[in-house]
């Protein structure tokens, strides 16, 4: 699990700040399931945590549309689906600050530091508090999904090997890579 500790931490701060909020976590445990459940249970907000494992496409499409905003804690991308996916559905994002997802998903997300439970706990209230800011991201994550086209990614595409080409007259035609 992609540095869920800092949510579970993040949530018992809600819960301490009277926001009796539930964290629901998808996906196939890779070894760390253990560890999550058990400082969900010291943390003593175990019955808020909720690990569904694998579920289909209907199911994920079904708990985005539930809920109050994707939190991506991840401490590596960019190039993550999973906001994408949630801000496709309408659904805001807080992601981590971390230098991939700040370009990746520009001014269409709320960013916290990812090793700061603080952080997190503020920015989950801040869009719980504020009904504009929630209107907002909903909108600037529909409109920046739907510019996520085959041709824009190719365009860009394009763009980066324009701007290769006065390095590649350096090298060889036939040399191979």
């Amino acid at each position: 699990f992609k540095n869920h500790a800092v949510i579970l931490e993040a949530l018992r701060l809600l819960h301490d700040r009277k926001q009796p909020l539930h964290f629901v976590m998808t996906g196939v445990n890779k070894g760390n399931l253990e560890h999550i459940i058990d400082l969900a249970k010291e943390l003593e907000i175990e019955n808020f945590v909720h690990y569904l494992g694998s579920v289909s496409l209907e199911e994920l499409k079904g708990l985005y549309l539930n809920a109050e905003a994707l939190v991506f804690p991840s401490l590596l991308g960019p190039n993550n689906l999973p906001p994408i996916e949630a801000m496709a559905l309408g659904v805001p994002c807080i992601a981590s600050n971390i230098n991939g997802h700040l370009d990746q998903l520009e001014d269409n997300a709320l960013f916290f530091d990812p090793l700061n439970p603080n952080s997190l706990a503020d920015r989950v209230e801040k869009l719980l508090n504020d009904s504009t800011l929630r209107i907002k991201l909903i909108k600037k994550g529909k409109d920046f999904t739907n510019n996520l086209t085959p041709k824009n990614y190719f365009e860009e595409l394009l763009l980066c090997a324009e701007e290769f080409l006065p390095y590649r007259k350096n090298w060889s035609k036939f040399r191979s890579f």
